[in-house]
């Protein structure tokens, strides 16, 4: 008989446990998440980090309360008091550049959303070179809406970036480590 109880204890306690599973499981799930619902108002939501990070850069009327900004691993957005962090591809870095003539900003971090340049929609050579030879990158690229140049790059380089616009040019040492910058504007004065 105790042998009988022990057992009918142990059945009883199965049978709770797995309806208690089971309520949990067919639980009506949220449509979307803050973080999804967040994406989707920026019309970014079901992008690649990549894709993201680009749409992202050619924004130009900043949605209100919302910042999103890029370091050398990740992507931090806030949405009034709401944050959201996205890691960037291990092999991938984005730098956005802003060349000029006359005025831009000081920056180091890149927002994607808020930084504006000087050279809307121009088209510039651009050379990107290893400092051991290796050439990354010789196109001519289109400054966005917002006056700024975005590019992947492969990371943990140290290269020479050129820039051309008709016959005015500058050249900049650039890297692509963790801890390195996102956004170059003052030192890219084209002359």
């Amino acid at each position: 008989m105790k042998f009988l109880k022990g057992h009918t204890a142990i059945f009883v306690f199965v049978i709770i446990f797995a309806a208690a599973i089971a309520v949990f499981a067919f639980q009506p799930k949220p449509n979307k998440t803050a973080q999804e619902a967040f994406l989707s108002k920026l019309d970014v939501g079901g992008l690649s980090v990549k894709d993201m990070v680009s749409k992202l850069d050619s924004i130009t009327n900043e949605p209100i309360g919302s910042s999103a900004s890029i370091s050398g691993t990740q992507v931090t957005m806030m949405d009034n008091d709401q944050k959201y962090v996205i890691k960037l591809p291990s092999d991938s870095f984005y730098l956005s550049m802003a060349p000029y003539i006359n005025e831009v900003h000081p920056c180091t971090q890149h927002n994607l959303v808020s930084c504006r340049g000087e050279q809307f929609n121009k088209e510039f050579d651009v050379n990107i070179t290893t400092k051991a030879g290796k050439v990354i990158l010789n196109q001519k690229m289109k400054s966005m809406n917002s006056g700024f140049i975005g590019i992947w790059l492969p990371r943990n380089i140290e290269a020479v970036l050129t820039i051309k616009l008709g016959g005015l040019s500058v050249t900049q040492d650039i890297a692509t480590f963790a801890d390195s910058i996102t956004c170059l504007t003052t030192p890219l004065k084209l002359s």
